[in-house]
Order: C-alpha cells, then sequence, then structure tokens
C-alpha cells in the first residue's frame, strides 16, 4: 500500500520513494463528437477549423482544460521531485480531425464503431 495519499483538485496523488510519476490528460474536444450531435438540444453548430461541432460544449470543455491544468502547475510546485506529465489530447484531437486525409479518414462526421443507423451512424439503443 502506499504510505500516503494526498488529493489535490480532485487528483490523487500517490506519493512513494520509487513512485512518483503521474499522467494527466486534458480532454478532448467533447463538442465534435458526432456521436453526440442529436442528444445535445441546441443548433448552435459551427464550422471550424473544418470541423463540425457544437461550440457551447466544446467552450465548456476548454473552460475545464484551462483550469485543470492550472491546477496541475500547483501540483508540479508543490512536488518538484514528481514527475506530472500532462497529455493535451485537445490539441491532438484537433490535429487529427483538421488533417483527418492525412491519417487516412475519409468520413469525419459519422462513426466508425458502435452500431450501424442514425444520422451519424451511430444508434444508441443499439449498444
Amino acid at each position: 500500500m502506499c504510505s500516503h495519499i494526498r488529493k489535490s483538485f480532485g487528483l490523487e496523488l500517490f506519493i512513494e520513494p520509487n513512485w512518483n510519476r503521474l499522467l494527466i490528460s486534458k480532454i478532448s474536444q467533447l463538442g465534435c463528437c458526432c456521436s453526440d450531435y442529436k442528444y445535445i438540444k441546441e443548433n448552435t453548430f459551427i464550422f471550424n477549423l473544418k470541423k463540425l461541432s457544437v461550440e457551447s460544449v466544446n467552450k465548456q470543455s476548454y473552460s475545464h482544460n484551462t483550469i485543470y491544468q492550472s491546477k496541475v502547475e500547483v501540483l508540479r510546485k508543490q512536488f518538484p521531485d514528481a514527475l506530472i506529465v500532462y497529455a493535451d489530447y485537445w490539441n491532438a484531437y484537433g490535429t487529427v480531425i483538421e488533417n483527418a486525409h492525412n491519417y487516412g479518414f475519409n468520413e469525419l462526421y459519422k462513426v466508425c464503431c458502435g452500431s450501424s443507423g442514425g444520422q451519424y451512424n451511430y444508434d444508441y439503443s443499439g449498444q
């Protein structure tokens, strides 16, 4: 068991002499998930950086990541001997969407897996 567990900003950082590495990730651009388009009661779809997205959802995701990253910086100062890596899924996801054809994607607004059907090739009832 860990000798000490410290909670900080909703993250648990386990502090042990030989275990001082932590990977924390941003959330991706949730407003760009086509499986959720028809369930969002909003008609505010915008084309932004070549992708269809729900603006209000992306703003919430972005705000979450901004706050989260500031808390990660506090953790880094609090535990300078720990390796705390912050994975940037937000920009990684955006890069793939913006350059989809370079990564072999031909269709951006239909899901590739799950059950087929529905406007975006996704049917929740088929799960």
